[in-house]
């Protein structure tokens, strides 16, 4: 989701709210960072799942403490989403985020993102953390890495892939 002010970053979400969207996603931006706008964006709405778009340019755990706080910030609604390069170091960071929020510390040697050992407490609202999307409307992730996430994001028709893995939901936007 994108606008050119706040205020029609606000709009727009309530408009979707309104409209029944399950998610809205929004990027960092000319208007600021994409955490920062979904928690200012969280007392719109009850029901709609707000996402993050990163690229992981901050290293995961820092990623993971950001989206903790996000979904205490949101009640429980925060999703990360996953964008385009995938690769190697997008199974790493998944990894990372997820023994943050489930057990509340992560470590390894890397080999993108070493981190002896960072601390993730208190815990996410959400059991097993928020959960994680990856944007498959570029490029199709690799298929290890499709099995890894929670949603699988796709423009046009939800089919347009193929089945999904079992436990993975597809989450249908508009042509990108």
């Amino acid at each position: 989701m994108s606008g050119r002010s706040v205020e029609e970053l606000r709009a727009a979400t309530q408009q979707a709210a309104d409209e029944g969207v399950d998610a809205v996603f929004v990027a960092d931006s000319a208007l600021g960072d994409a955490v920062t706008l979904v928690a200012a964006l969280a007392v719109l709405t009850d029901g709609v799942l707000l996402g993050v778009r990163s690229t992981l340019r901050s290293h995961p755990t820092v990623v993971a403490r950001e989206m903790t706080t996000l979904d205490h910030l949101c009640k429980g609604r925060a999703l990360l989403a996953l964008e385009p390069p995938f690769d190697a170091g997008t199974k790493e960071a998944m990894a990372l985020c997820r023994d943050m929020w489930r057990r509340g510390i992560a470590a390894g040697e890397g080999p993108r993102y070493p981190v002896p050992g960072a601390v993730n407490h208190p815990g996410p609202r959400t059991a097993g953390g928020p959960p994680i999307a990856l944007n498959a409307t570029v490029v199709t992730p690799p298929s290890e890495l499709i099995g890894l996430c929670d949603i699988l994001v796709v423009a046009g028709e939800p089919g347009a892939l193929g089945a999904a893995p079992a436990g993975v939901a597809v989450c249908q936007i508009p042509h990108a």
